[in-house]
């Protein structure tokens, strides 16, 4: 029986839900719980941006640079593997909404197709911190 089959069975059964509160709401987020998997990613493929670009690169340059650019200049293959971890779980916020402060931003979805994929994306920003990865 699957996560998805068994949390079917305790929407359908409210007894099962009383019964076993944790289970439930553990039930309820685990898709989100597999979002964890991927921090390595993420922080393996930010250091590498980092390492490479942190003061070659201008503001401007960073959003005209697609991630195709930085992917065939690239020789370290376990990078590249990184940058497919980051993305995936990117796309695993996309569309949830992110209130700091007075703002409220929706995550955009990350194309599958790198050429159009701008390197912004992958630099942190200290207008909007923490909003962008």
């Amino acid at each position: 029986m699957s996560s998805e089959e068994l949390l079917f069975k305790f929407y359908n059964n409210t007894e099962l839900t009383n019964k076993y509160p944790l289970l439930f709401n553990i039930l309820k987020v685990i898709e989100k719980l597999e979002r964890v998997k991927y921090l390595s990613s993420i922080g393996q493929w930010m250091k590498y941006c980092y390492m490479e670009y942190s003061g070659r690169l201008t503001y401007r340059e960073c959003q005209n640079t697609t991630i195709n650019t930085i992917i065939s200049n690239c020789h370290d293959k376990k990078a590249i593997q990184e940058w497919q971890g980051f993305k995936q779980c990117w796309n695993m916020f996309a569309n949830e909404r992110i209130n700091t402060g007075s703002t409220e931003i929706t995550i955009p979805k990350l194309s599958n197709h790198d050429k159009e994929m701008r390197f912004n994306y992958c630099t942190a920003h200290t207008n909007t911190p923490g909003l962008f990865i």
